[in-house]
């Protein structure tokens, strides 16, 4: 959200150093979303994961949940021949399909309102 509203998030020192007499400009200093991890950040090889899932079809589970929207919104930009989005929450998920539809060219991708274990049975009776 603060990302989206364009705010600036500053680190200022701990006030025992204030009363040190320690606060300075300088020490007040801009937060990286990096910062947060709490480790060092990962840098992904695009093009080697584009060429892994070029023209593939990727089913994605939990779909609608934060981790799951993350990956399909991440997907659409490479050339996956297909996406199948699988979430129990209909609402989340039909908000992240309008989201696809308004925001990319990708369209072949496929909806299923259910979970894992749902699949398992109508395999079994089919």
């Amino acid at each position: 959200m603060c990302l989206d509203l364009h705010l600036v998030l500053k680190e200022v020192p701990p006030v025992k150093n204030w009363i040190k007499g320690e606060l300075q400009a300088k020490t007040i200093r801009p937060i990286k979303i990096e910062d947060l991890l709490g480790r060092n950040s990962i840098q992904l090889d695009r093009n080697k994961i584009e060429q892994g899932l070029k023209e593939s079809v990727v089913f994605v589970t939990g779909a609608a949940g934060s981790i799951g929207s993350e990956i399909v919104r991440q997907l659409i930009h490479f050339k996956v021949q297909k996406i199948i989005l699988l979430d129990k929450a209909e609402s989340d998920l039909y908000d992240l399909q309008q989201e696809i539809i308004s925001n990319s060219e990708h369209t072949n991708f496929e909806v299923i309102v259910g979970d894992e274990q749902q699949l398992k049975i109508e395999k079994n009776f089919r």
